[in-house]
Protein backbone atom coordinates (compact mmCIF):
# COMPACT_ATOMS: atom_id res chain seq x y z
CA UNK A 1 0.00 0.00 0.00
CA UNK A 2 1.36 2.97 -0.97
CA UNK A 3 2.28 5.42 2.23
CA UNK A 4 0.16 9.10 1.86
CA UNK A 5 2.72 11.93 2.36
CA UNK A 6 1.74 15.21 2.71
CA UNK A 7 3.19 18.74 2.66
CA UNK A 8 2.68 21.05 5.83
CA UNK A 9 0.48 23.14 4.20
CA UNK A 10 -3.23 23.50 5.61
CA UNK A 11 -5.44 25.86 3.18
CA UNK A 12 -8.84 27.06 4.28
CA UNK A 13 -12.06 27.59 2.57
CA UNK A 14 -15.14 28.67 2.51
CA UNK A 15 -17.45 26.14 0.54
CA UNK A 16 -20.72 28.29 -0.79
CA UNK A 17 -23.79 27.03 1.29
CA UNK A 18 -26.55 28.44 -0.25
CA UNK A 19 -26.32 32.18 -1.30
CA UNK A 20 -25.16 33.68 2.25
CA UNK A 21 -24.20 31.17 4.20
CA UNK A 22 -20.46 29.43 4.11
CA UNK A 23 -18.94 26.62 6.28
CA UNK A 24 -15.21 26.88 7.23
CA UNK A 25 -13.54 23.76 5.98
CA UNK A 26 -9.95 22.62 6.34
CA UNK A 27 -8.12 20.54 4.07
CA UNK A 28 -5.02 19.20 3.45
CA UNK A 29 -2.99 19.39 0.16
CA UNK A 30 -1.34 16.17 -0.97
CA UNK A 31 2.00 15.75 -2.09
CA UNK A 32 2.79 12.05 -2.15
CA UNK A 33 -0.03 10.54 -3.90
CA UNK A 34 0.72 10.37 -8.16
CA UNK A 35 -3.00 10.33 -8.62
CA UNK A 36 -3.96 13.33 -6.95
CA UNK A 37 -0.90 15.74 -7.11
CA UNK A 38 2.97 16.32 -8.08
CA UNK A 39 5.16 18.01 -7.00
CA UNK A 40 5.12 20.90 -8.97
CA UNK A 41 1.33 20.64 -7.73
CA UNK A 42 2.42 20.77 -4.19
CA UNK A 43 4.93 23.52 -4.63
CA UNK A 44 2.27 26.04 -6.48
CA UNK A 45 0.70 25.40 -3.73
CA UNK A 46 3.10 26.49 -0.84
CA UNK A 47 3.47 29.51 -3.34
CA UNK A 48 0.72 30.30 -3.26
CA UNK A 49 0.11 29.83 0.59
CA UNK A 50 2.76 31.91 1.59
CA UNK A 51 2.35 35.20 -0.92
CA UNK A 52 -1.14 34.87 0.80
CA UNK A 53 0.00 34.89 4.46
CA UNK A 54 2.28 37.23 3.86
CA UNK A 55 0.13 40.20 2.81
CA UNK A 56 -1.56 42.42 4.83
CA UNK A 57 -5.01 41.60 4.81
CA UNK A 58 -3.24 37.47 4.85
CA UNK A 59 -1.56 38.67 8.30
CA UNK A 60 -3.99 40.08 9.57
CA UNK A 61 -6.79 37.81 8.81
CA UNK A 62 -4.81 34.83 10.62
CA UNK A 63 -4.57 37.06 13.77
CA UNK A 64 -8.12 37.23 13.63
CA UNK A 65 -8.33 33.52 13.46
CA UNK A 66 -5.61 32.52 15.70
CA UNK A 67 -3.32 31.23 12.95
CA UNK A 68 -0.85 33.47 13.01
CA UNK A 69 1.90 31.34 14.84
CA UNK A 70 4.78 29.93 12.16
CA UNK A 71 4.18 25.79 11.79
CA UNK A 72 7.13 23.73 11.23
CA UNK A 73 6.63 20.06 9.66
CA UNK A 74 9.61 17.78 9.12
CA UNK A 75 8.78 16.10 6.45
CA UNK A 76 8.73 19.43 4.31
CA UNK A 77 12.26 18.90 4.17
CA UNK A 78 11.60 16.94 1.32
CA UNK A 79 10.49 20.13 -0.50
CA UNK A 80 13.42 22.16 0.34
CA UNK A 81 15.47 21.35 -3.09
CA UNK A 82 12.69 22.78 -5.19
CA UNK A 83 11.72 25.60 -2.71
CA UNK A 84 15.22 27.07 -1.90
CA UNK A 85 14.40 30.76 -1.62
CA UNK A 86 11.70 29.73 1.45
CA UNK A 87 13.98 27.46 2.85
CA UNK A 88 16.55 29.59 4.79
CA UNK A 89 19.05 27.03 6.01
CA UNK A 90 16.41 25.43 9.26
CA UNK A 91 16.27 21.90 9.41
CA UNK A 92 12.16 21.85 9.67
CA UNK A 93 10.54 24.10 7.43
CA UNK A 94 8.77 26.86 8.57
CA UNK A 95 5.64 28.09 7.01
CA UNK A 96 2.59 30.28 7.76
CA UNK A 97 -1.18 29.11 7.28
CA UNK A 98 -2.87 31.18 4.46
CA UNK A 99 -6.90 31.46 4.05
CA UNK A 100 -8.06 31.28 0.48
CA UNK A 101 -11.51 31.92 -0.95
CA UNK A 102 -12.08 31.33 -4.53
CA UNK A 103 -15.73 32.88 -5.64
CA UNK A 104 -15.44 31.91 -9.59
CA UNK A 105 -12.42 33.97 -10.48
CA UNK A 106 -12.19 36.11 -7.02
CA UNK A 107 -10.01 35.88 -3.99
CA UNK A 108 -10.71 36.81 -0.70
CA UNK A 109 -7.41 38.18 1.33
CA UNK A 110 -9.44 39.05 4.26
CA UNK A 111 -12.62 39.16 5.56
CA UNK A 112 -15.08 41.02 3.88
CA UNK A 113 -12.33 41.46 1.29
CA UNK A 114 -12.32 39.85 -2.46
CA UNK A 115 -10.43 40.38 -5.39
CA UNK A 116 -11.03 41.75 -8.26
CA UNK A 117 -10.12 44.27 -11.33
CA UNK A 118 -10.72 47.52 -11.90
CA UNK A 119 -10.71 49.78 -15.72
CA UNK A 120 -12.34 53.30 -16.72
CA UNK A 121 -14.60 54.52 -18.76
CA UNK A 122 -16.00 57.74 -19.94
CA UNK A 123 -13.91 60.85 -20.16
CA UNK A 124 -12.16 63.15 -17.24
CA UNK A 125 -15.58 64.73 -16.32
CA UNK A 126 -17.33 61.29 -15.94
CA UNK A 127 -19.25 62.19 -18.96
CA UNK A 128 -20.61 59.25 -20.59
CA UNK A 129 -21.56 57.38 -17.31
CA UNK A 130 -25.81 58.61 -17.47
CA UNK A 131 -28.24 56.31 -18.97
CA UNK A 132 -26.69 52.89 -17.62
CA UNK A 133 -28.51 49.35 -17.10
CA UNK A 134 -29.81 50.77 -13.17
CA UNK A 135 -32.48 53.12 -14.77
CA UNK A 136 -30.46 56.30 -13.28
CA UNK A 137 -30.83 58.38 -16.73
CA UNK A 138 -28.65 60.91 -15.08
CA UNK A 139 -26.71 59.72 -12.22
CA UNK A 140 -25.28 63.69 -11.31
CA UNK A 141 -28.46 65.50 -11.23
CA UNK A 142 -30.16 61.59 -8.72
CA UNK A 143 -27.11 62.42 -6.69
CA UNK A 144 -24.55 59.81 -6.74
CA UNK A 145 -21.93 62.47 -8.76
CA UNK A 146 -18.62 60.65 -10.59
CA UNK A 147 -18.02 58.07 -8.31
CA UNK A 148 -19.87 55.45 -9.73
CA UNK A 149 -18.86 52.27 -11.32
CA UNK A 150 -19.86 49.75 -14.16
CA UNK A 151 -20.26 45.97 -12.49
CA UNK A 152 -19.65 42.73 -14.50
CA UNK A 153 -22.55 40.47 -14.32
CA UNK A 154 -21.27 38.67 -10.85
CA UNK A 155 -21.79 41.43 -8.98
CA UNK A 156 -24.29 43.29 -10.74
CA UNK A 157 -26.34 40.27 -9.65
CA UNK A 158 -29.09 41.07 -12.42
CA UNK A 159 -29.65 44.84 -11.58
CA UNK A 160 -30.47 44.02 -8.10
CA UNK A 161 -27.06 45.39 -6.79
CA UNK A 162 -27.95 48.39 -8.18
CA UNK A 163 -27.12 51.70 -5.77
CA UNK A 164 -25.13 49.50 -3.54
CA UNK A 165 -21.72 51.14 -2.09
CA UNK A 166 -18.38 49.40 -2.80
CA UNK A 167 -14.87 50.16 -0.88
CA UNK A 168 -12.13 49.71 -3.35
CA UNK A 169 -8.09 49.78 -3.13
CA UNK A 170 -5.77 49.24 -5.56
CA UNK A 171 -3.70 45.98 -5.14
CA UNK A 172 -0.22 44.95 -6.01
CA UNK A 173 0.17 47.27 -8.77
CA UNK A 174 3.18 50.55 -9.65
CA UNK A 175 0.24 52.46 -10.70
CA UNK A 176 -1.71 52.06 -7.13
CA UNK A 177 -1.66 54.91 -4.64
CA UNK A 178 -2.25 53.52 -0.93
CA UNK A 179 -6.26 55.63 -0.33
CA UNK A 180 -9.22 53.29 -1.00
CA UNK A 181 -12.30 54.84 -2.23
CA UNK A 182 -15.90 54.34 -2.15
CA UNK A 183 -18.70 53.89 -5.08
CA UNK A 184 -21.67 53.17 -6.28
CA UNK A 185 -22.98 50.63 -8.61
CA UNK A 186 -25.07 52.64 -11.32
CA UNK A 187 -25.00 50.47 -14.18
CA UNK A 188 -23.87 47.05 -15.92
CA UNK A 189 -20.43 46.04 -17.67
CA UNK A 190 -21.39 43.78 -20.00
CA UNK A 191 -20.23 40.42 -22.05
CA UNK A 192 -17.90 41.33 -24.80
CA UNK A 193 -16.52 44.54 -23.23
CA UNK A 194 -12.95 45.92 -24.49
CA UNK A 195 -10.20 43.36 -23.14
CA UNK A 196 -13.09 40.81 -21.75
CA UNK A 197 -12.35 42.03 -18.40
CA UNK A 198 -16.22 42.15 -17.88
CA UNK A 199 -16.85 38.35 -18.79
CA UNK A 200 -18.27 36.13 -16.74
CA UNK A 201 -17.42 34.89 -14.55
CA UNK A 202 -15.26 37.52 -13.72
CA UNK A 203 -15.48 39.98 -10.78
CA UNK A 204 -14.67 43.42 -12.22
CA UNK A 205 -14.86 46.97 -11.58
CA UNK A 206 -15.36 49.87 -14.77
CA UNK A 207 -14.96 52.70 -12.86
CA UNK A 208 -15.83 56.48 -14.33
CA UNK A 209 -12.43 58.25 -14.81
CA UNK A 210 -12.74 59.85 -11.96
CA UNK A 211 -13.42 57.48 -9.53
CA UNK A 212 -10.44 55.93 -11.06
CA UNK A 213 -8.17 58.48 -10.92
CA UNK A 214 -8.19 58.67 -7.38
CA UNK A 215 -7.48 54.86 -7.18
CA UNK A 216 -4.46 54.38 -9.17
CA UNK A 217 -2.65 56.46 -12.07
CA UNK A 218 -4.77 56.18 -15.38
CA UNK A 219 -2.04 55.91 -17.84
CA UNK A 220 -2.04 52.01 -16.27
CA UNK A 221 -5.48 51.31 -17.59
CA UNK A 222 -5.95 48.43 -15.63
CA UNK A 223 -5.16 47.25 -11.98
CA UNK A 224 -5.97 44.62 -9.68
CA UNK A 225 -7.81 45.51 -6.58
CA UNK A 226 -9.44 44.57 -3.32
CA UNK A 227 -13.10 45.40 -2.86
CA UNK A 228 -15.95 44.73 -0.08
CA UNK A 229 -19.59 46.15 0.66
CA UNK A 230 -20.18 48.72 3.23
CA UNK A 231 -23.28 51.06 3.78
CA UNK A 232 -24.11 54.05 1.70
CA UNK A 233 -24.41 57.78 3.04
CA UNK A 234 -26.96 59.56 1.09
CA UNK A 235 -28.11 63.06 1.80
CA UNK A 236 -32.03 63.66 2.43
CA UNK A 237 -34.55 60.89 1.94
CA UNK A 238 -35.25 57.86 -0.57
CA UNK A 239 -36.30 59.56 -3.66
CA UNK A 240 -39.68 57.90 -5.73
CA UNK A 241 -39.59 59.19 -9.53
CA UNK A 242 -42.91 58.54 -10.72
CA UNK A 243 -43.10 57.81 -14.67
CA UNK A 244 -45.79 55.34 -16.57
CA UNK A 245 -49.72 56.30 -17.42
CA UNK A 246 -52.72 55.17 -15.65
CA UNK A 247 -52.41 51.61 -16.43
CA UNK A 248 -48.69 51.30 -15.85
CA UNK A 249 -47.28 53.29 -13.17
CA UNK A 250 -43.27 52.93 -12.79
CA UNK A 251 -41.02 53.96 -9.92
CA UNK A 252 -37.94 54.68 -10.83
CA UNK A 253 -36.03 54.69 -6.50
CA UNK A 254 -33.02 56.07 -6.01
CA UNK A 255 -30.71 57.68 -3.59
CA UNK A 256 -31.06 55.12 -0.94
CA UNK A 257 -28.67 55.16 2.34
CA UNK A 258 -27.79 51.88 4.76
CA UNK A 259 -27.34 48.87 1.92
CA UNK A 260 -28.56 51.36 -0.73
CA UNK A 261 -29.39 47.75 -3.26
CA UNK A 262 -33.62 47.64 -3.10
CA UNK A 263 -34.68 44.15 -2.96
CA UNK A 264 -38.77 44.60 -2.55
CA UNK A 265 -40.92 47.39 -3.43
CA UNK A 266 -44.70 47.96 -1.91
CA UNK A 267 -47.09 50.84 -2.84
CA UNK A 268 -50.49 51.58 -1.55
CA UNK A 269 -53.19 53.96 -2.37
CA UNK A 270 -55.44 55.91 0.15
CA UNK A 271 -58.23 53.66 -1.12
CA UNK A 272 -56.22 50.30 -1.47
CA UNK A 273 -53.71 47.81 0.61
CA UNK A 274 -50.47 47.31 0.22
CA UNK A 275 -49.45 46.24 -3.31
CA UNK A 276 -46.67 44.18 -4.26
CA UNK A 277 -44.80 45.49 -7.15
CA UNK A 278 -42.16 44.01 -9.46
CA UNK A 279 -39.01 44.85 -10.76
CA UNK A 280 -38.91 46.04 -14.25
CA UNK A 281 -35.24 46.64 -15.34
CA UNK A 282 -32.53 48.05 -12.74
CA UNK A 283 -34.44 50.14 -9.85
CA UNK A 284 -37.62 50.85 -12.03
CA UNK A 285 -40.44 49.17 -9.81
CA UNK A 286 -44.12 48.68 -11.52
CA UNK A 287 -47.45 47.81 -11.07
CA UNK A 288 -50.82 47.85 -12.86
CA UNK A 289 -53.03 48.66 -10.77
CA UNK A 290 -54.82 52.22 -11.43
CA UNK A 291 -53.27 54.35 -8.23
CA UNK A 292 -54.08 58.16 -10.50
CA UNK A 293 -55.89 60.09 -7.41
CA UNK A 294 -54.68 58.87 -4.44
CA UNK A 295 -51.97 59.45 -1.92
CA UNK A 296 -49.18 57.03 -1.72
CA UNK A 297 -47.32 55.20 0.68
CA UNK A 298 -44.54 53.23 -0.07
CA UNK A 299 -42.39 50.47 1.66
CA UNK A 300 -38.74 49.82 0.42
CA UNK A 301 -36.59 46.76 1.23
CA UNK A 302 -33.10 46.77 0.84
CA UNK A 303 -30.59 43.53 1.03
CA UNK A 304 -29.92 43.67 4.49
CA UNK A 305 -33.10 42.83 5.66
CA UNK A 306 -34.78 46.05 6.32
CA UNK A 307 -37.50 47.36 5.60
CA UNK A 308 -38.66 51.08 5.25
CA UNK A 309 -42.04 53.45 5.08
CA UNK A 310 -42.62 55.94 3.51
CA UNK A 311 -46.49 56.75 4.34
CA UNK A 312 -48.32 58.97 2.30
CA UNK A 313 -45.39 60.21 0.21
CA UNK A 314 -46.84 61.71 -2.37
CA UNK A 315 -50.68 63.51 -1.95
CA UNK A 316 -53.61 62.61 -4.00
CA UNK A 317 -52.38 65.55 -6.63
CA UNK A 318 -49.40 63.73 -7.76
CA UNK A 319 -48.56 63.56 -11.42
CA UNK A 320 -46.42 60.95 -13.35
CA UNK A 321 -43.04 62.88 -14.10
CA UNK A 322 -42.82 63.71 -10.40
CA UNK A 323 -40.13 62.93 -7.92
CA UNK A 324 -40.98 62.76 -4.28
CA UNK A 325 -39.05 62.14 -1.19
CA UNK A 326 -39.08 60.11 1.74
CA UNK A 327 -37.61 58.85 4.53
CA UNK A 328 -34.13 57.40 4.93
CA UNK A 329 -32.65 54.18 6.04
Amino acid sequence: MQQRNWSPVAVFDWRRRGRVDRRLTRRRVGCGDQELSTPAYCELHLRIALQAAHSAPGQQLLQQKGLSRIYSNTRARALAPRLPEMVTGMRSFLMTVAVLLFTEKAFRVADGWSTAHATFYGGSDASGTNNGACGYSNVFALGYGTMTAALSAPLFNDGLSCGACFQIQCSGDAACYSNSITVTATNLCPQGSYGGWCDYPNAHFDLSQPAFSQLAQTVAGHVTVNYQRVNCNRQGGVRFQIDGHTYFMQTLIYNVGGSGDVVAVQVKGSKTGWISMTRGWGQNWQTGTVLDGQALSFSVKTSDGKTLYHNNVADSNWKYGQTFEGAQF
